[in-house]
């Protein structure tokens, strides 16, 4: 048979063309999903757009309800025992139902697809987002990156369709075996075993079930990991176990004594009051003091035959200890230490160490030669050296023989406590940071140990290096870094020429990271980058290149050729034959020659303008500007600075603005922080394109769907003293911040206002105000940049770092007037906010 669905139809047709059944639902038919069964009574779930989900067999003519689910369907799937039902809705939500009772079981977000798997019932796999989710009985969902959507989920393998190609997808178990041994569920935990894992997994549940005394399961691993010793001492063990009187704690015990536990096993024997066993354990492996500690527990018998054991060892092994022991007894060390130090004998030159008081310090140092000698082949002398000079209480010593025997950590530690020897190990340590090709930490070391000119000249090697093996990114956060650096190293007061070579750093760290997406678009072969991103990264690092010269690394040529190709996509016809003709002056790569001339010729086919939603709109005047400002990234007729998201740099709607001259940055706050007058109510969302003509020479600006609309409907208070003053200038393209008065900064949104603050009172704070409340902005503070909420989002959520900066994401907001990032606090009193910076 083969089905035919029409709207709230599913028909049955034979392959004669005769319609056999036809099923009639309540709702349009929006997903099918076979279910199986035995020839001529096969299942069917069938999913309507009304939410309700139900089963029919082909010969039924009656549907059976499943599950009434609250939103339309879009996929469906029943799980392997045909109890739990999976079912996906319009809006990417999975929900699983539990078909014995109807309830519901969990929900998740971005679900595209789903599929359970076939060979366990309570797993199940769904992707969505360019991810695969895969989720196991109660256990929390374990993710992975996959393209393309889950159509069918057996064992450890998932098969996803991807466009038309079907791909099979090995996933490891490893995250839901683990699962089910916390939870002692060993048979759980074989079957998934079974489906796929490392051989570590199985080790892992091997120990755990012979720990547990599940001992079929650790056989049959053990048997997977062909381990006769383990597989052994499981047969040993069950044969103990048969016998009467057998106590599981000594079973047990014996289990870690093979895993190398070996106190845990004796505390067991202990516990089981089987104290000889311990001891014998220990006089097995030679371990005479952990032995004795346990005779003073046992029965005298046993105590004699432990040093009728040891004394036999020692025969064996021609011991020689005698001399330096009869030393020590006659009082003199000293010989002792001689001897012990010749011979080599570290651990017991320790001992010896160990039992000196510190008053004897010619011993105690007399030791330390010998320690040091012996550290090339015995690492732990190097620990012993360490514990006699924290006796003799010599900080310089030790700090000394950390470094000598690089160990870093120790010296570091040992810094909390004496940082005035800072530079006797961070000089050293930066020294070895650089040997080991660690860069960027033995910048951070010479910072630490003081010598500032040798870290900033640090960053400039590694910025120039990175910039040699194409890494712009690196680069900018390397420029970044020696930016904020030599505003950290100059006085509370730093001069002109420190604030210009701090703006100097700043701005060229923003070229290489933009220039870094412009690069991998033109080198690599494939790309993430929407073509708008493109464009708009090109059009920002052009209006500030192209009239100036490119930092060393930086190709014009690159960003023209990239413009060129997305205004060419985009429509902007006028700005890709200016690009073009630009590109025309620069010597462009052989392999990009003939694609510059076949761009060349196409676009003289186009009409010579550029698509009108293209065109920026300045957020502080409303003019509408060119799309490539030669003269900067910037209003051409306010001259304010164009603010970017440091993503997909597209503009921001935030508004510089600045206090009054008599209102000092506290009161400012004092006043945004006050509770601000009713908000009217956000406007509905125009048109995609607010921009109209209503005649030849003029051009208008839609702001609720049409002008005339937006003043009816009351969506703009133009009467708003802040919006009188910022649409109140000289078009001259100078900018000029609009001053805030005491009214109008009441009259704001505290949510609505982000402070920038630099960490230096030479530089007063920045206000900006955001005009469109409804687009959330987030301001990172440790680089003070601006993000749309949803890139921060995606640019933090896989290293919880800021995308520029690489600062932790805790530090940054959405709206700063009330709050401050932690370290800086509140203004300096006398920080006035001077004359408006451009």
């Amino acid at each position: 048979h083969f089905l035919l669905c029409v709207d709230k139809k599913v028909q049955l047709f034979s392959f004669a063309g005769v319609r056999e059944r036809e099923w009639v639902f309540d709702s349009a038919v929006a997903y099918i999903k076979p279910v199986g069964g035995p020839p001529g009574r096969e299942g069917l779930i069938v999913g309507e757009k009304d939410g309700a989900i139900v089963k029919i067999f082909i010969d039924n003519p009656f549907p059976v309800p499943l599950v009434k689910h609250s939103a339309a369907v879009s996929c469906v799937d029943l799980s392997m025992h045909r109890d739990m039902l999976a079912v996906i809705d319009e809006h990417s939500v999975i929900t699983v139902y539990d078909l014995k009772t109807g309830s519901q079981m969990w929900q998740e977000q971005n679900a595209v697809s789903v599929a359970w798997n076939t060979e366990i019932p309570d797993m199940l796999c769904f992707s969505g987002h360019g991810l695969l989710s895969i989720k196991t009985g109660s256990f929390p969902i374990h993710q992975q990156r996959m393209q393309g959507v889950v159509v069918g989920f057996k064992g450890s393998r998932i098969y996803a369709l991807n466009y038309v190609s079907l791909v099979a997808v090995d996933v490891p178990q490893s995250a839901s075996l683990y699962r089910y041994l916390e939870k002692r569920d060993f048979a759980a935990a074989y079957r998934v075993a079974c489906l796929g894992v490392t051989d570590v997994d199985w080790k892992q549940l091997a120990q755990e079930a012979l720990k547990a005394l599940s001992l079929d399961i650790a056989r049959r691993a053990y048997s997977r990991l062909r381990d006769t010793r383990y597989v052994d001492l499981v047969g040993r063990i069950e044969a103990e176990r048969r016998q009467a009187g057998h106590d599981d704690q000594v079973l047990i015990a014996t289990v870690l004594a093979y895993q190398g536990k070996l106190q845990e096993a004796a505390r067991l024997y202990c516990k089981a009051n089987r104290v000889e066993r311990a001891i014998d354990m220990f006089s097995d492996l030679r371990k005479w003091d952990e032995a004795r500690q346990y005779a003073h527990n046992a029965t005298a018998e046993h105590a004699q035959e432990l040093v009728r054991r040891q004394a036999k060892w020692a025969e064996d092994t021609n011991d020689l200890s005698v001399a330096y022991q009869t030393y020590l007894a006659a009082g003199e060390p000293l010989k002792a230490i001689h001897i012990l130090g010749e011979k080599g004998w570290v651990d017991q030159l320790a001992e010896v160490a160990r039992n000196l008081p510190a008053t004897q310090e010619p011993e105690l140092r007399a030791c330390l030669p010998y320690l040091e000698k012996a550290a090339a082949e015995k690492p732990v002398a190097v620990t012993h050296a360490r514990d006699i000079l924290l006796k003799l209480g010599d900080i310089d010593g030790l700090l000394t023989l950390h470094t000598a025997h690089n160990q870093w950590d120790a010296a570091l530690k040992l810094l909390d406590e004496h940082p005035a020897l800072a530079p006797k190990v961070y000089l050293p340590y930066g020294q070895w940071l650089i040997d080991q090709d660690r860069f960027v930490e033995a910048q951070e070391a010479f910072k630490q140990a003081g010598d500032g000119e040798r870290s900033l000249e640090m960053l400039r090697t590694l910025t120039h290096n990175a910039v040699l093996e194409h890494r712009y990114h690196d680069a900018g956060h390397y420029l970044w870094t020696l930016a904020r650096e030599t505003l950290a190293t100059a006085p509370e007061r730093p001069s002109q020429e420190t604030i210009k070579e701090f703006e100097r750093c700043r701005r060229t760290a923003e070229q290489y990271y933009a220039y870094h997406s412009i690069h991998k678009y033109t080198d690599e072969p494939f790309t993430a980058l929407t073509p708008d991103t493109v464009f708009n990264i090109a059009r920002t690092l052009l209006a500030q290149l192209l009239r100036d010269s490119a930092p060393f690394g930086v190709s014009k040529a690159y960003c023209l050729f990239a413009l060129a190709k997305q205004a060419k996509a985009l429509g902007a016809n006028k700005l890709a034959r200016f690009a073009l003709e630009r590109l025309a002056t620069y010597r462009v790569p052989i392999a990009w020659q003939e694609q510059v001339d076949l761009f060349a010729l196409t676009i003289r086919s186009r009409t010579d303008a550029d698509a009108e939603e293209l065109q920026p709109s300045c957020f502080r005047c409303q003019t509408v500007n060119s799309l490539l400002n030669q003269g900067g990234d910037k209003c051409t007729a306010c001259g304010h600075p164009f603010v970017r998201s440091y993503v997909n740099f597209e503009l921001l709607p935030l508004v510089k603005f600045t206090p009054a001259r008599d209102i000092t940055p506290l009161e400012a706050i004092a006043l945004l922080r006050k509770e601000p007058p009713p908000r009217k109510a956000s406007r509905p969302r125009g048109p995609d394109n607010p921009w109209g003509n209503d005649g030849p020479d003029v051009q208008t600006l839609s702001l609720a769907g049409d002008a005339a609309a937006a003043e009816g409907n009351d969506y703009v208070d133009i009467d708003e003293p802040f919006t009188k003053a910022m649409l109140d200038f000289e078009p001259t393209g100078r900018f000029s911040p609009t001053v805030a008065s005491r009214e109008m900064l009441l009259q704001m949104d505290s949510a609505d206002v982000f402070i920038i603050q630099w960490q230096t009172a030479a530089r007063p704070w920045e206000f900006y105000r955001n005009m469109l409340p409804d687009v959330p902005v987030v301001l990172c503070h440790a680089c003070n940049h601006f993000f749309h909420e949803e890139d921060w989002e995606l640019g933090t959520m896989a290293k919880g770092q800021c995308p520029f900066c690489r600062a932790s994401a805790d530090g940054a907001d959405a709206g700063s007037s009330a709050t401050f990032p932690s370290g800086r606090g509140m203004p300096h009193p006398t920080n006035t906010m001077p004359s408006p910076v451009s």
